[in-house]
């Protein structure tokens, strides 16, 4: 009866830091948690002024050195933003960088697309032991790590090329030990064309050898409003889900290891940029990190600490397949749905 009413209480509408969190559908994966856990073994780059005065958007140089400046960065962090972080393992930052540093991102990342210079986004599978790989309808994206995209593209080439993000995050939350330098990130932009196009419940480090510690989304869409969908759903551990629209210069931070999310289908064109921060080798997918620990008598006498000991930690991610696996199906198909 406990369980019953803690259970009935996560399930009622509610909503925290501007995010809508929708009814779930059921909550039978409890069930299965327990049979699978009981069966289970016991630098900045600064820019000179003089080199430009005005880029896209209204931008100015000095707005770029902005964007790289640490002080600057940190002080859009709250202490709130840390707490709910530590907490939950994601937060909600409105107004990052500013509206025409935004308005320059996207710029750039719509002038990449028309040029035809992003590539259709990838998924892989295992088929019969071998990696089959599919091509995701309508989703596009390129990775700064490519010179030629930096190459025109100065206020994205910026944002890759600053520790100015990692240093904030480290100093707000230190116990990340998060990495520096631009071989310890990855920054990918994005357009959604549309037409439904999505992403399936993954977690963005799915395990080792992966160090991706840090995911931060950067939405960058000005006219979005309800009913154009491409939301992020998160999915907290035996939780009902969270949605997060992607309105202009939002900035979502979650776990990278401990948040399982999917993109809802998109019914209009999209933009964003994602910088996943990798965390030092020893911080990120240990031991405790990749395998369950729970013994049959913690699972017998005590389901609700040991579904809140899973929550938003890494180690839900040997389970969630199975606990979630209508929800994975599901969302798979709508990624993979070509439009009409």
């Amino acid at each position: 009866a406990p369980f019953g009413t803690w259970l009935h209480a996560s399930l009622m509408q509610s909503s925290v830091q501007g995010v809508r969190i929708p009814p779930i559908r059921k909550a039978g994966g409890i069930f299965l948690l327990v049979v699978l856990l009981t069966t289970s073994a016991s630098s900045t780059l600064v820019l000179p002024t003089h080199s430009v005065s005005v880029l896209r958007g209204g931008m100015s140089s000095a707005d770029i050195n902005l964007l790289q400046d640490q002080e600057h960065v940190e002080s859009r962090i709250t202490d709130e933003h840390v707490e709910f972080f530590r907490k939950n393992g994601y937060t909600v930052i409105d107004n990052f960088f500013g509206e025409s540093c935004a308005h320059a991102l996207r710029e750039e990342i719509e002038q990449l697309a028309t040029q035809a210079r992003l590539k259709p986004n990838k998924i892989q599978f295992m088929c019969k032991g071998q990696p089959c790989v599919f091509t995701k309808p309508n989703i596009f994206e390129g990775d700064m790590h490519d010179p030629s995209l930096r190459a025109d593209s100065p206020v994205l080439s910026a944002l890759f090329s600053s520790d100015a993000l990692p240093l904030a995050i480290s100093s707000c939350m230190p116990e990340l030990r998060l990495a520096l330098g631009t071989s310890a990130r990855t920054v990918k932009v994005q357009v959604n064309n549309g037409f439904g196009a999505c992403f399936p419940y993954h977690y963005d480090n799915p395990g080792r050898p992966n160090r991706r510690k840090v995911t931060c989304l950067l939405y960058l869409n000005p006219e979005w409003k309800e009913g154009d969908g491409g939301e992020i759903e998160i999915l907290p551990f035996l939780e009902p889900p969270l949605r997060v629209a992607p309105l202009l210069d939002r900035l979502l931070l979650f776990a990278s290891d401990a948040v399982l999310h999917r993109v809802l289908p998109s019914h209009v064109r999209r933009h964003c940029v994602t910088v996943w921060l990798d965390a030092e080798a020893s911080a990120v997918n240990s031991d405790s990190d990749v395998t369950l620990s729970f013994s049959r008598t913690q699972v017998e006498e005590d389901i609700e600490g040991v579904g809140a000991a899973l929550r938003n930690h890494p180690a839900a991610r040997s389970v969630s397949r199975a606990v979630y696996a209508d929800e994975y199906r599901e969302s798979l198909i709508d990624c993979m749905r070509r439009p009409k």
